[in-house]
């Protein structure tokens, strides 16, 4: 089976015959690792491409400085760009960065933690990046809460906004704060944003 992109025009959206195994979609993502793939509710997959040099840059700073602090707080595990998840809804999404707490990890069976893991991150940040509009990573974000995170950062460096989603709440809309405060389930994380702004 020819599972290689190459040479396509992205983003794209691939409709396979029938729905994918995880397994198969392991495959489908493994064979074509140089794009980012996520599945959508209704089984298709949207490839795209992978970011460019400047937010793939911000993507590094946010996930180090995520890391440096989950590592201190260790409460959790976190995961960069590169992570999948299978959500409620039947997508499988790879957030910017993402956050899971040990106490939810802890009721996946170890067959559950290969591959993708059905659970939803309770903390995830999104980029905006020059390749897609702020509209569709505004669905995403939405998306995202409606499949259970707790809260969920939307950085945009373009118009130097960070909006903040939380389930049941209105979205918080802050023009270039000088830090973005974690609150629950992520207390006490503080993540400077002059690097997204400058």
């Amino acid at each position: 089976m020819e599972l290689s992109l190459a040479g396509l025009p992205f983003p794209i959206i691939v409709r396979p015959i029938v729905r994918l195994t995880d397994d198969e979609l392991q495959l489908f993502c493994e064979s074509n690792d140089f794009m980012r793939v996520e599945l959508e509710p209704n089984g298709d997959l949207t490839v795209m491409t992978t970011a460019g040099s400047d937010s793939g840059s911000l993507n590094g700073y946010l996930t180090m400085h995520i890391g440096i602090w989950s590592e201190a707080d260790g409460r959790d595990r976190f995961f960069d760009s590169s992570s999948g998840f299978m959500l409620p809804d039947g997508s499988m999404r790879s957030p910017d960065s993402a956050w899971i707490s040990y106490d939810r990890i802890a009721v996946l069976k170890a067959s559950e933690r290969r591959g993708f893991w059905r659970i939803c991150p309770e903390f995830i940040v999104e980029l905006v990046s020059e390749s897609y509009s702020r509209s569709t990573v505004e669905d995403k974000m939405r998306m995202w809460i409606a499949n259970g995170a707790q809260l969920a950062w939307l950085i945009d460096p373009y118009s130097c906004e960070a909006i903040v989603y939380r389930p049941g709440k209105s979205v918080q809309v802050l023009a270039k704060p000088e830090y973005l405060t974690g609150e629950a389930p992520v207390s006490g994380l503080r993540l400077p944003m002059d690097r997204f702004f400058g």
